[in-house]
């Protein structure tokens, strides 16, 4: 996003990237202009790749000048955007913890000249974007009030930023398929000069409950810490031996002033945005550390080990929190903490923190303990400037995680199939749909119809080349008589995908049972591979390649299969191979001559109705 001024001094935007595992193979290009960079790391190695300055976007539009980071195993990335006296940092997700739905959140005080700012970024497929703005804000020479809605649509690969001299805290984004949002300030200031500030924030689903927060310090006045709420939700802030309790609405917005010495426990009984301002100070006479933004993850993302990059020209401080029962197991680049480091109790939990020095460096530090969780923010000030965000989170030790189509992008007429272990971009074929509706009729994925009016479990569809590279699954439908003992419907669904269990039955609306524990829609599971969700009178099981189940609680259920099952699969869905002629395939392979006999094959005899 843009920094303070167009084209101002010294301008250095930095992706900075650490690996996991050894014979990690890292690019990073911005196709519209023509940028390639390509490294290989070793297992904690850590590279910088230093960016065209044209990628900056100045003002509200639209940019195609989007950077693509691709990997062949799993790595950690943290970009710099610096430029004179103004800079800070960002994690940057994966878009596999991308999201539909978040709220917006710019710091207030704006200085002559300078933007509230926010931008949104599309993956691989054309996306439709909605966006809710609180104040008044000009895009595509349009002006849109509160209350108007403006719609974007997005090609592959392109961005969008949106600026107002006003605060947009509180503005919705909405979108078709997954995108990714970063929020922030060309140059904010309170106690200092001002610094351009920005994070990618967390969409509504990840949000946390639990959250732990220690002050700056060196901050001499206090900080600001912003709760907000996606729906009604009740939060308690625990802090300096008090409780204060709010009750937020909807896109409702708090702040908090968290002050030297006094840590604090914020707990919430729906999901809720954590945000910290550091808001500047002044040190001394002319020394001055300037305002950064951060992300405060909740508990749930905290981890065992930590990557830290330290940034050049910066007295970098890694701020740790952690339970004072896992204190002696805690090490830092590879040994204990020095004696000189003092833990401060966080009043109302189990947890203390604590700030330590560190060098600059990319990958070259870690922060670990082996038996239990904890939270670490890399952080930075200087002369005039400041930086922060979550430490980067890894897993130690393991080996290499094996290659997978989650670590490669394609382009967006081709799909990843894996060949001989290795993920490859193929030329796309098109999904194919199956389903089965009423007493019952059914529709092959290559078009065929048929009737079968049997009152038993079958096998709908499934994988039957699981060793191939492509995920197993299986989904099965139990029939049952309803007054007439001539037809039957579907009054059971079950899919097993992701070694869980997953069982949506016709007195249920709005249940699922997965593993035989009943739960209420929405459902994320499996690091956001699996999403079961209700879609109208509809509930909805979808996977990360490409298999989604739809079943309405009564009779009707509709199979979608990604275009790289294709001969692939075998079941009453038939063999999704193009030639409907065939679609009568028995599990031993031979063609049934007729719709009952087909069906009867796929009959499962081991059944247990819950």
């Amino acid at each position: 996003m843009q920094n303070y001024l167009p084209d101002y001094k010294d301008a250095s935007f930095q992706i900075q990237i650490s690996a996991l595992h050894a014979n990690t193979k890292v690019k990073v290009s911005v196709p519209q202009m023509g940028f390639v960079q390509e490294r290989t790391l070793g297992a904690g190695e850590g590279t910088t790749i230093q960016m065209p300055s044209d990628v900056e976007i100045y003002g509200s539009q639209k940019s195609s000048k989007t950077v693509l980071i691709e990997a062949t195993q799993e790595v950690m990335v943290l970009s710099l955007n610096s430029k004179l006296y103004t800079a800070d940092t960002s994690l940057v997700y994966p878009v596999t913890k991308w999201g539909t739905e978040y709220y917006v959140f710019t710091p207030s005080t704006s200085p002559l000249g300078t933007f509230e700012e926010f931008s949104v970024t599309n993956h691989k497929q054309r996306n439709t974007v909605q966006i809710f703005p609180r104040v008044p804000v000009r895009f595509q020479g349009e002006t849109f009030i509160p209350g108007s809605t403006i719609n974007v649509e997005l090609e592959p690969f392109e961005s969008l930023q949106i600026q107002s001299y006003n605060d947009l805290t509180g503005t919705r984004v909405l979108s078709t398929l997954p995108v990714a949002v970063s929020s922030g300030h060309t140059c904010t200031w309170r106690f200092s000069k001002c610094n351009h500030v920005y994070e990618q924030l967390l969409p509504v689903q990840n949000w946390g409950k639990n959250f732990l927060l220690a002050p700056m310090r060196f901050q001499t006045r206090y900080d600001s810490v912003y709760v907000q709420a996606s729906q009604t939700t009740q939060v308690v802030i625990k802090s300096g031996g008090q409780d204060k309790v709010m009750l937020l609405n909807k896109g409702q917005i708090e702040e908090f002033r968290i002050e030297m010495n006094n840590g604090a426990l914020i707990t919430a009984n729906q999901g809720i945005q954590v945000l910290y301002l550091f808001n500047g100070v002044r040190v001394s006479g002319l020394l001055m550390y300037d305002p950064f933004l951060m992300t405060v993850l909740s508990t749930d993302y905290f981890c065992s080990s930590y990557t830290l990059n330290g940034q050049a020209g910066f007295d970098n401080k890694a701020l740790f929190l952690i339970r004072n029962s896992d204190l002696p197991g805690l090490r830092f680049d590879n040994a204990p903490l020095p004696s000189n480091v003092q833990f401060t109790p966080i009043g109302g939990s189990e947890f203390s923190w604590a700030e330590v020095p560190f060098k600059a460096g990319f990958g070259q530090h870690s922060a670990s303990q082996p038996t239990a969780s904890f939270g670490v923010y890399s952080i930075g000030v200087s002369q005039m400037n400041g930086y922060g965000a979550p430490a980067l989170c890894g897993q130690s030790g393991g080996g290499p995680s094996p290659p997978s189509c989650s670590s490669i992008t394609c382009s967006t007429d081709q799909e990843c199939q894996m060949k001989d272990g290795y993920p490859t971009c193929v030329k796309k074929r098109p999904s194919g749909t199956c389903w089965a509706m009423g007493d019952p009729h059914y529709r092959t994925f290559d078009g065929r119809y048929f009737n079968f009016m049997g009152t038993c479990t079958y096998i709908i569809a499934k994988n039957c080349q699981a060793n191939d590279g492509l995920p197993p699954f299986e989904v099965e439908t139990h029939n049952e008589n309803r007054g007439n003992i001539r037809v039957s419907y579907v009054g059971l669904v079950t899919v097993k995908v992701y070694g869980v269990t997953i069982n949506v039955a016709r007195s249920e609306n709005g249940l699922v049972r997965i593993d035989y524990s009943l739960y209420r829609l929405p459902v994320v599971l499996k690091q956001d591979k699996l999403k079961l969700f209700q879609r109208g009178q509809s509930v909805v099981i979808e996977t990360e390649f490409g298999l989604t189940v739809q079943y309405d609680w009564e009779s009707y259920i509709v199979v979608t299969l990604s275009g790289a099952f294709a001969g692939k699969v075998c079941g009453m869905c038939g063999n999704f191979n193009g030639n409907p002629n065939d679609d009568f395939a028995t599990p031993s392979g031979s063609q049934a001559p007729n719709a009952v006999d087909f069906g009867r094959s796929w009959k499962v005899f081991a059944f247990s109705y819950l």
